[in-house]
């Protein structure tokens, strides 16, 4: 270990670790996934009494992302169980979301504010066959005013984040967002990055986003996380937007990176530490292997794949195993690769990783504020497990669709 992450064990040469020859898990790391799953199961459902509907209701820490990860194994397993305990927790935020601190309240994106219980909550009910209270829901997060979130435009609080809870309503409940209600909240931040851009002249505009009075390049609070978005809703876009703006704001990102390949968290940083979800490679690649999959450029793929080689290199953080700034987090980077390349080296790096999640608590470095957290917690390291046993169909919770 040298400070910040452990020095990788496994080897590229040793796919058979892992992966049997036509290329699946090997049956011994899926049972040890499902054992310490299970363990994990069994903690959860333990700590669900303790949370309290006027509590920290949010996807990122709060009780809805046990929601979000109970969709995702009701989805896999079909087991009412999951449904009917994830539609609880999501209408318990969505009724006490006026009961919380006046800030939290007044937060709009899916991870951290109130559009992501109301988004899970209208999936949920429509799974559990209530159409029209989905319809209520529906009318409520589109009523929710973007525009009050000033200057906050990123995923882990700020519109990207919002426009996330419309897409992912879009996606899992069926095309019911107007094409209108997108574009109101995607020129609101292409405004935003436009106004704050040092380019004004159109052909070589590039998006420019503040968090903090600084620019941040990653995926949570910065330009990555909220072009990732923008590219989501691709098929809304303008024209110039397409075509021009995004894809120099691409080009330009592209070349954010320290000596190391890593990229840079935000300007001006000289430190060169972190290689997570938040801050960092990590959440550039599926940013990077989206825009390939709209524009086709192999230099996007290959961007996305430097950066999946660095995440292999430093990805075994000493923070621990968490979404946000962990091993599992990390681990997404490969299954992102695995799915647009189809090459087996990326299902046995994520296996790899996912291996070190078995040995959890050994690794962890710094214990989490939230435990059982989505974002901070053994949720989010059971989310990426569950998704690993079916690699084909795996997406990052809240940043990827």
């Amino acid at each position: 270990m040298d400070g910040h992450r452990y020095l990788n064990p496994y080897s590229d040469k040793c796919l058979q670790l892992f992966l049997t020859e036509d290329g699946n898990l090997q049956e011994e790391l899926v049972s040890k996934i499902k054992e310490i799953n299970e363990n994990f199961d069994k903690e959860i459902r333990r700590t669900l009494p303790m949370f309290k509907p006027t509590g920290d209701f949010s996807v990122y820490t709060g009780y809805c992302g046990t929601a979000l990860l109970y969709l995702l194994k009701y989805k896999k397993t079909n087991d009412k169980y999951y449904l009917d305990t994830a539609l609880k927790l999501a209408d318990d935020a969505v009724d006490n979301i006026d009961a919380v601190s006046h800030m939290r309240s007044k937060r709009l994106s899916f991870l951290n504010g109130i559009s992501g219980p109301l988004a899970l909550a209208i999936v949920l009910h429509k799974l559990n066959g209530e159409e029209k209270k989905s319809d209520q829901l529906i009318k409520r997060l589109l009523e929710l005013d973007f525009e009050s979130v000033s200057n906050h435009d990123e995923v882990l609080y700020g519109r990207a984040g919002y426009l996330y809870s419309l897409l992912f309503v879009d996606k899992y409940y069926g095309p019911v967002i107007p094409l209108k209600c997108f574009r109101k909240v995607i020129y609101s931040v292409i405004k935003s990055g436009w106004k704050r851009s040092k380019y004004r002249n159109p052909q070589n505009a590039v998006l420019s986003f503040q968090w903090h009075n600084k620019n941040y390049f990653g995926a949570a609070h910065g330009v990555a996380g909220i072009l990732n978005m923008l590219l989501h809703a691709n098929e809304m876009l303008s024209e110039d937007e397409r075509t021009i703006i995004i894809p120099n704001t691409l080009k330009w990102l592209a070349d954010q990176k320290y000596t190391s390949g890593n990229f840079i968290s935000s300007q001006g940083s000289n430190k060169d530490r972190l290689v997570q979800w938040c801050h960092g490679s990590p959440g550039f690649i599926n940013l990077f292997l989206l825009a390939y999959k709209v524009y086709g450029n192999k230099w996007m793929l290959q961007t996305a794949i430097e950066a999946g080689d660095v995440v292999w290199e430093r990805g075994l953080i000493s923070k621990g195993y968490s979404i946000c700034h962990g091993v599992a987090g990390n681990a997404y980077s490969f299954l992102a690769l695995y799915n647009v390349t189809k090459e087996p080296k990326y299902l046995y790096r994520a296996a790899c990783f996912a291996d070190w999640c078995t040995q959890y608590p050994k690794h962890q470095g710094m214990a989490p504020d939230r435990p059982y957290s989505l974002y901070e917690g053994i949720a989010g390291i059971s989310y990426f497990l569950t998704d690993l046993l079916d690699p084909e169909n795996s997406a990052f919770p809240g940043y990827a669709l």
